[in-house]
């Protein structure tokens, strides 16, 4: 009889179980349809855009531009800490945009102990696994 392992005891919310959306206007269409989220988002301006998740309320989101060296690298600024965040990120069955500290997501790798030898086999079966998944992407 064989031991069924299904990942780490993980409690809280995963960046990778999340959606998100970045000032790049490119929302990511193909993954939103897979994880049933309708949202319609409309630049209403240059400092804010609207973005409406399912029937609820449009929530305003603004953006700021940070001149660089040679270019302008535009940012959200969060609904919920005001902070800069290039990315935003809309929990599963949830309402609104915030960024990854106001959700208090993590990361699937910082749950596990790579300190022990069964850590460590996790680790690199976790890492393999998103390897081949990158490689199924490519042409």
């Amino acid at each position: 009889m064989g031991l069924a392992y299904n990942g780490p005891m993980i409690k809280g919310p995963l960046v990778e179980d999340c959606f998100y959306i970045t000032p790049t206007y490119n929302m990511g269409f193909d993954r939103m349809r897979k994880m049933g989220i309708h949202i319609e988002y409309h630049i209403e301006a240059e400092d804010y855009i609207l973005v409406t998740v399912g029937n609820n309320e449009p929530q305003r989101i603004e953006t700021l531009e940070v001149e660089m060296t040679s270019t302008y690298k535009r940012y959200f600024l969060c609904p919920g800490c005001d902070k800069r965040a290039y990315k935003l990120y809309l929990l599963p069955n949830g309402k609104e945009f915030k960024c990854r500290t106001c959700h208090k997501l993590r990361y699937t790798l910082t749950t596990i102990n790579k300190h022990t030898a069964h850590g460590k086999l996790i680790y690199s079966v976790n890492r393999m696994d998103k390897l081949s998944k990158q490689r199924e992407k490519m042409g």
